[in-house]
């Protein structure tokens, strides 16, 4: 059972990315923080995805929620199951994305990697 940060990113504008995923064979459940490193307001979504780096619309559990400068946006208590990625996006850059809490279950045979940033 693994627990602790379970993954992280440094957002770029317009460009959905995965933070993390559920490698167990029951569940997860995390704490999503968003922190806007810019000297300006970002808008951010966070979704639970079934697919790495993509967002459809009924995915969302927050969209465009206003982050102001220099603050963070923590939404905690979030469960995800095998195989489902915690997906983030923003307006700008200088985002980051931390999401951690304890995973529940077997680690899988074969775990789901995520694609490294660019």
């Amino acid at each position: 059972m693994a627990h602790g940060i379970l993954g992280y990113r440094d957002i770029v504008a317009d460009t959905p990315r995965s933070v993390a995923v559920c490698n167990t064979t029951k569940a997860a459940i995390v704490a999503v923080n968003l922190c806007n490193r810019n000297t300006q307001p970002m808008r951010v979504s966070i979704a639970i995805t079934s697919a790495e780096d993509i967002i459809e619309n009924l995915d969302y559990i927050e969209k465009d929620v206003e982050i102001l400068p220099n603050c963070v946006l923590l939404r905690t208590g979030v469960a995800i199951t095998t195989g489902q990625f915690i997906t983030v996006n923003s307006n700008l850059d200088r985002m980051s994305a931390v999401v951690y809490g304890v995973e529940m279950g077997d680690a899988l045979e074969v775990p789901y990697l995520l694609t490294p940033n660019p």
